[in-house]
């Protein structure tokens, strides 16, 4: 139960990290449009 717990946030954190980096992109991608 608690492994299944760990792993379930591991995956969130990642996933998190994942959208933060994508809009980091978006950003600085858009500020170079410009």
């Amino acid at each position: 139960m608690d492994a299944e717990i760990a792993a379930f946030e591991r995956r969130r954190e990642k996933t998190s990290m994942l959208k933060q980096g994508m809009m980091q992109e978006l950003l600085t991608g858009r500020t170079r449009l410009i």
